[in-house]
């Protein structure tokens, strides 16, 4: 389960960093250090979508291997289904957290420029954070429940 924690944890990392990345908007306003909030939004954006990917990744690799497990090993039907569900555990907040975080990104220069209010970028930033939360505890149960497929494969008699 070392992967798993491994994810984890910089989603985790990533999280902290956003959110200090918004509270040092607010407690320096980006007109006054825009080029700071540029670096620190992009940065830890960029951190978010990272451990959201490898996740994706990761439980699709998964699934395929269970799948070869269940095709040529025999290992039951129910495994097969049992991965297909965490994968879509994850899949709706995983994408809505990376597309918050690639939303927030995008609103920033239309801020900048005038054309949208900083209301909106600061909403969509909150968004982002919320989405960020649901996936991290959704990955989490994915990635736990699919630890635990495994093993029970691995352990399963030939």
């Amino acid at each position: 389960m070392t992967f798993e924690r491994s994810m984890l944890t910089v989603a985790l990392l990533a999280t902290v960093a956003f959110a200090a990345a918004g509270l040092h908007a607010w407690a320096a306003p980006p007109a006054e250090d825009l080029g700071r909030h540029v670096l620190l939004g992009l940065g830890s954006s960029m951190l978010v979508v990272f451990p959201h990917l490898w996740v994706l990744v990761y439980l699709l690799g998964t699934g395929r291997a269970v799948r070869r497990e269940v095709a040529e090993h025999g290992a039951p039907e129910t495994a097969l289904a049992r991965a297909r569900r965490l994968l879509l555990l994850a899949l709706p907040p995983l994408a809505l957290a990376v597309a918050g975080a690639v939303a927030t990104v995008l609103l920033g220069p239309p801020v900048v420029t005038g054309v949208l209010e900083p209301r909106v970028h600061a909403v969509a930033f909150a968004a982002a954070l919320g989405a960020q939360a649901w996936a991290l505890l959704a990955e989490r149960r994915a990635l736990r429940d699919n630890a635990a497929l495994l093993a029970e494969l691995d352990t399963a008699p030939a």
